[in-house]
């Protein structure tokens, strides 16, 4: 049964959720200055900065399936098949110049946001010069589709994808990797990468900040993941490698000897973490910030994710632990993490939800 959510970090970003009623939530997701969580009733509730996607009262949030908040604004898939938004225009908060009927999946990043509809073509919103404009390519046949800080990525049913965005260092530019036989892909903050069918992966953006991955091995991968400045990738045989600023998660020679068993891993704004079968799971990257985790026990996790300034990692017990910058989300202290069952870490706020 659904139980209640707890949020904590700055209060002006989401931390403070004592606005809204957070019971029966079996969902929730933080942006950078808002979080959004729905119930089973599909009703739905948001909070945090009021003119960053805070204050929702001017849309209908009914018959929600799930919702994104962006960097600056939010949106809610419906069970009709339509998408509302509310925030900053230019953040994904305005979306009048898109035909959001008929909608199947939809994904934000920190300025943008995507649509994947039933005929199989993709819609964007938000600011233009970071993926809301896609005049540059051709939006067919779209399968899947994901949104970074500053770039978007849409794969399609004849495995082929697309990118668009700012192409000058931040990914809207795939034109010098091979984009056939793709499955999934995801751009983070300067860096996208797209995983193929024969487990193989490419990685294009900003060479020194992920969108250089030629010291890495992506052969035999499993799943990878770009964050701000640093991508991480685990692999078959349960090892593990980063690549990046090497100061923000992209030089994990500090627990090179803890990169294996690896069943996971994340890369939030400054830190990276992996997660392991039967061992604890370690966190690397800028230490106050999420990538000294020496403070709290990773033993038993399941999942984890770092958001801007801090990370949090569910366990198999139900529990969870926070570590990093306290004002973003580092300190939990003040919130209940037991009987969890679902987390998310904003930029500068987290929630999480529990089984009653």
């Amino acid at each position: 049964m659904p139980g209640t959510a707890a949020t904590w970090g700055r209060d002006e970003s989401g931390g403070d959720a004592s606005a809204v009623d957070l019971t029966n939530v079996i969902g929730a997701h933080c942006g950078g200055q808002a979080c959004v969580a729905w119930k089973p009733d599909q009703t739905a509730v948001a909070w945090g900065g009021a003119d960053f996607g805070g204050d929702a009262s001017a849309v209908d949030l009914t018959n929600v399936v799930y919702a994104y908040c962006t960097g600056l604004a939010c949106a809610a898939l419906k069970s009709d098949k339509t998408v509302v938004a509310w925030g900053q225009p230019n953040s994904g908060g305005d979306t009048s110049v898109v035909d959001l009927t008929d909608v199947i999946g939809i994904h934000c990043g920190y300025y943008a946001c995507v649509a994947w509809k039933e005929d199989k073509t993709a819609v964007a919103w938000g600011h233009p010069n970071y993926g809301a404009d896609t005049s540059a390519v051709d939006l067919t046949d779209v399968i899947g589709a994901h949104c970074g800080f500053y770039a978007c990525v849409a794969w399609k049913e004849d495995k082929t994808a697309v990118a668009w965005g700012n192409s000058r260092e931040y990914g809207g530019d795939a034109s010098g990797v091979d984009l056939t036989n793709v499955i999934s892909a995801q751009c983070g903050g300067h860096a996208c990468t797209a995983m193929k069918a024969d487990n193989t992966a490419v990685v294009w953006g900003y060479a020194p900040f992920g969108g250089d991955a030629s010291a890495v091995d992506l052969t035999n991968v499993v799943g990878l993941q770009c964050g701000f400045y640093a991508c991480v990738v685990w692999k078959i045989d349960q090892t593990a490698a980063a690549w990046g600023r090497a100061d923000f998660g992209g030089d994990a020679s500090a627990v090179a000897v803890d990169l294996k068993n690896v069943v996971g891993a994340h890369c939030g704004g400054v830190a990276c973490v992996a997660w392991k079968a039967g061992q604890p799971a370690v966190a690397w990257g800028l230490a106050g910030f999420g990538g000294d985790a020496s403070g709290v026990d990773l033993s038993n996790v399941i999942s984890a994710q770092c958001g801007g300034q801090a990370c949090v990692a569910q366990k198999t017990d139900q529990t969870a632990v926070a570590w990093g910058n306290a004002d973003d989300g580092g300190d939990a202290s003040a919130v209940d993490l037991t009987n969890v069952v679902g987390i998310h870490v904003g930029f500068h706020a987290c929630v999480a939800w529990t089984a009653s």
